[in-house]
């Protein structure tokens, strides 16, 4: 029985191809008013192989459409009406959410076969979780040294990492003795920026601290250290005294040529008669020369006014020392 119905689907598989010619060929009387028949047969394949039995089939092509289910052998047929040849049709074909499409191009009777394939998976798209709050702290400079009475100031930045900002509050511990820690501002919410201003006394003992700044917000805690050396104050006259650089010690002789005439100016380095606090602060902020007609006016006075940095304060001072002064 078995091979009786084997031989039964080989007869079927020779005969199709010539039925669907001899289909063809009485369309093709009408064709001229009605279009082109073509027919249209194949296979379709699980993808394992065997026959997809009770398959859905579409088939399209030249204006036309047509749909079918394969027999028990993965075999469909169909005739499509179409405006021109050749002409280029396409199957689809699906069982049981698997699915397949093919093409051929040609005339009178075409040939394509279909092999199913599995379904894509799915693509799960999961969100990525919001990062946690993080920060990180700088500071600079990391070490400076103040004489005492002086104040030196730290630049302190918290930088946001990651999450949402939330409140960081700084503290400073290791202040020296006789001094004080202010920071402007004291707290903020990443990324900013604070000043800490280090306020030493002249009753700051000399000496190298270590400071400690915390940054503390979110559950989280950041440190940095800043290096304080306290040095003892210096008084202005020894201060400028010890910043004199060639002249230290020294009487020198100027000879100028004034309105024709050679004039001698002798300065005395070795004594300051007194020293006035210009309005002029930083070392690159410095207070314009005298005049020579105004030197003139000094030397005939008795001294010489020379521009020096104090660097105790960071400010300038006009420095008097003693002047003779010879036509």
């Amino acid at each position: 029985m078995w091979r009786s119905r084997a031989r039964r689907d080989k007869m079927r598989q020779k005969l199709l191809p010539i039925f669907l010619i001899l289909l063809l060929s009485i369309s093709a009387v009408s064709a001229s008013a009605q279009g082109i028949p073509v027919g249209v047969y194949g296979y379709v394949y699980m993808p394992d192989g065997s026959p997809a039995a009770g398959a859905s089939v579409t088939v399209s092509g030249g204006g036309d459409t047509a749909i079918t289910t394969t027999d028990s052998s993965g075999q469909y047929h169909v005739v499509l009406t179409v405006s021109s040849i050749p002409v280029t049709v396409t199957v689809m074909a699906s069982k049981g959410g698997y699915s397949g499409t093919a093409s051929a191009t040609g005339e009178g009777t075409i040939r394509v076969d279909v092999r199913l394939s599995a379904p894509s998976p799915a693509v799960v798209v999961v969100p990525a979780a919001a990062a946690p709050f993080n920060f990180t702290l700088e500071i600079s400079p990391l070490s400076d040294a103040a004489q005492q009475g002086v104040s030196k100031q730290v630049k302190i930045t918290v930088n946001l990492v990651s999450g949402s900002p939330e409140l960081v509050s700084l503290k400073a511990t290791g202040i020296p003795p006789g001094a004080s820690g202010e920071f402007s501002p004291s707290s903020g919410y990443p990324t900013f920026t604070s000043i800490l201003t280090i306020s030493t006394s002249e009753s700051t003992p000399p000496g190298t601290y270590t400071i400690k700044i915390e940054a503390e917000g979110g559950g989280l805690k950041r440190e940095a250290v800043y290096t304080l050396n306290v040095i003892p104050k210096i008084p202005p006259i020894q201060y400028f005294m010890d910043h004199l650089g060639n002249l230290t010690g020294k009487t020198v002789v100027y000879r100028k040529v004034i309105e024709g005439k050679t004039v001698e100016v002798v300065v005395d380095y070795r004594t300051i008669i007194k020293y006035e606090k210009t309005g002029y602060c930083g070392l690159e902020n410095m207070p314009p020369a005298y005049s020579i007609d105004e030197q003139i006016k000094q030397w005939k006075a008795g001294y010489s006014k020379n521009r020096m940095y104090y660097g105790v304060d960071g400010c300038w001072y006009w420095v008097y020392f003693p002047a003779t002064y010879k036509e």
